[in-house]
Order: C-alpha cells, then structure tokens, then sequence
C-alpha cells in the first residue's frame, strides 16, 4: 500500500508540473521558435512570441529574426501567391522587422531589392499601407502609391 501511495503522490506531483504554467526560459523559447520555423511554421512562431515579454532583447531578437526569416520565405520559397502577393507580404515582414530593429541590414536589402525590381515595371505602384511604412522609414524608393 505504502508503495501505491509514493506511486500515485510522484504521478500527482509530475502531472500537476506539466500543468503549471511558468514563463518560459530563454533557451526553451529560442528551441520553440527554432523548431517551428524549421517547419515554416512562421505564425505560430510570431504568435508563441507574442505571449512574452516584449521587453525583454532577447525576445525582440527573436521577433526580428522571425519576421524577416518569415519574409525570405514568403519572398523566395511561397508557392501559393501571387508574384505581387509574395512580395507584398514579404515587405510587410521586412517593414515588421524594421520596426522592431531600424537598422537591420536583412531587412533593408530585401526592401531594397524589391524596390528596385518594382522600378522595372511601368506604371508599377506599392499598397498604400506599404507605401506609408517604407516612406516612414525613408525606403520607398520613389514607388509610387495605390
């Protein structure tokens, strides 16, 4: 019986720490995102990042490094969209990224090669909440606007 019992006590006592809910640690999150961007899983990743503190660097690190891995994916490896549907989409990542980290090079030569792509097209304009963003960060490149 004593037996049963320790059995039971150590079963209660594993079942209700899976249970608990405790913040992650740094090395936990970073595994959790990496595995789910292995699967491109880019949203869950963004909204598993979400949840946490958004003060913290290394948090914002991983958002950054999200955001733009999700937009080379979206950029190069979409098969479902649209050429112009992939692009914007990407930007919009690149333009999260950008938020978080102005000076993420990544992120800049990405707008900039797309840019400079769209310049090739006559008559060629970017969704005017794209516009606006990349204006705001001075990357428009003389694109006009929707």
């Amino acid at each position: 019986m004593m037996k049963l019992t320790s059995v039971l006590l150590t079963l209660f006592l594993f079942t209700s720490n899976c249970n608990s809910t405790t913040t992650a640690t740094p090395e936990s999150i970073e595994q959790s995102i990496a595995a789910l961007v292995e699967k491109n899983s880019y949203e869950e990743a963004l909204d598993l990042l979400k949840q946490e503190d958004p003060s913290k660097p290394e948090i914002v690190a991983l958002l950054v490094d999200t955001h733009y891995k999700y937009g080379i994916y979206l950029e190069y490896y979409e098969k479902t969209q649209t050429m112009r549907d992939k692009m914007t989409s990407a930007l919009r990542q690149y333009i999260m990224a950008l938020k978080l980290n102005p000076s993420h090079e990544g992120s800049i030569a990405e707008i900039q090669q797309i840019i400079s792509i769209y310049k090739t097209f006559p008559d060629r304009t970017l969704p005017a909440d794209i516009h606006r963003e990349l204006s705001a960060l001075g990357l428009d490149g003389g694109v006009a606007s929707e």
